[in-house]
């Protein structure tokens, strides 16, 4: 596991840990991207849930999220131990969307999983890649199409 000490030295500074696979994907993201994921592991040091984390309901307890650009960072609070463990990084990805559009409207949506999609009154849903289609809902004057 890489290691990065975080914080100012006060008591109330987490030492953030990085694992190796988040290093690695750390190291392959663009530089603008790297910068903002980087800036935000060191901030875990000071600020263990900044504004935007968000818990990770289906993870172990203490394990949260938080976004960076298009990124996503998973890490792991240990409060007694005042550590921080980043799991994982990775980009965004949407796996099941529901696609609205109506009044001459238009969309597109690049879910990896499930699309439903309901195009109304001229509008127009289009998709991107092969995603399971699940309920489509359009009328006469609309359409539900791959790009």
């Amino acid at each position: 596991m890489g290691g990065r000490q975080s914080g100012s030295g006060h008591r109330s500074g987490f030492t953030v840990l990085v694992d190796k696979r988040a290093e690695k994907a750390l190291a392959r993201l663009p530089g603008l991207d790297r910068d903002r994921i980087a800036a935000a592991i060191d901030g875990l040091g000071n600020d263990p849930l900044p504004e935007g984390c968000e818990p990770v309901r289906t993870a172990e307890k203490g394990t949260s999220r938080i976004r960076a650009g298009n990124y996503r960072m998973i890490y792991v609070l240990f409060s007694d131990e005042q550590v921080i463990i980043v799991a994982k990084i990775g980009d965004v990805q949407v796996i099941n969307a529901h696609v609205g559009a109506s009044g001459g409207s238009h969309a597109t949506a690049n879910p990896s999983g499930r699309l439903d999609a309901v195009a109304k009154g001229g509008s127009h849903v289009r998709h991107v890649g092969s995603p399971t289609l699940g309920t489509i809902d359009k009328d006469s004057s609309s359409s539900v199409k791959q790009e």
